[in-house]
């Protein structure tokens, strides 16, 4: 991100997913993101602190955080539950 840009959506992003996480009593160990589109690091690091903590949700904005192509969504679903037991709940269908 340049230094000039303005990180207060990121900031309200995160402050939502944080309280979210909060209210429900689940720990918010940080945020994993990828730094270019198709890369799959943040998901590996996602998938590691699941095991790492034994958790079993994984909280986002809306699903089209995960991937913005459906079917490629849909199989990270289904990656983290099968592999991870982990769950994704989404802020906008709360």
């Amino acid at each position: 991100m340049p230094e000039n840009a303005d990180d207060g959506p990121l900031r309200q992003t995160e402050q939502a997913l944080r309280g979210y996480a909060e209210q429900r009593g689940f720990c918010f160990p940080g945020i994993f993101f990828e730094f270019q589109p198709g890369a799959r690091e943040g998901f590996g690091e996602l998938m590691r602190e699941l095991f790492r903590a034994d958790a079993h949700h994984v909280i986002v904005p809306n699903l089209g955080h995960l991937a913005s192509h459906a079917l490629l969504r849909r199989m990270m679903i289904l990656q983290l539950a099968a592999t991870a037991g982990a769950g994704v709940l989404a802020l906008d269908a709360s």
